[in-house]
């Protein structure tokens, strides 16, 4: 068996360490980018500035939202994606944060 310097193995372990860091950082800048993807798509549906709309508010009761609002933001999100969301979704998008989890499923990201 071959001894090393101590200081090759904090080395490789800080370079180890480095690396998976890097690894997890990318699902979440990821996630980060589609969700303000989905910001912009869903403040043009409502009208508004995307900075107006939190990641939880609530497109009807906080934005005056409807349900042709509704039918244009899926609209927007299936031409950006090239994806199909089933119109039976849409009580389930009713912020920000929940048309984030519809889309991912439906997109297969792998947030």
């Amino acid at each position: 068996m071959v001894k090393l310097p101590l200081a090759i193995y904090l080395t490789v372990d800080f370079l180890d360490r480095h690396i998976y860091s890097l690894e997890n950082a990318m699902p979440q800048a990821q996630q980060a980018q589609h969700l303000e993807e989905l910001r912009e798509l869903a403040a043009a549906a409502l009208e508004i500035e995307p900075e107006e709309l939190g990641v939880d508010d609530h497109f009807i009761e906080d934005h005056d939202g409807d349900s042709l609002r509704a039918i244009e933001l899926l609209a927007r999100i299936e031409k950006k994606y090239k994806i199909e969301l089933p119109q039976t979704e849409l009580p389930n998008m009713t912020s920000l944060s929940a048309v984030y989890k519809v889309v991912a499923h439906y997109a297969n990201w792998q947030d």
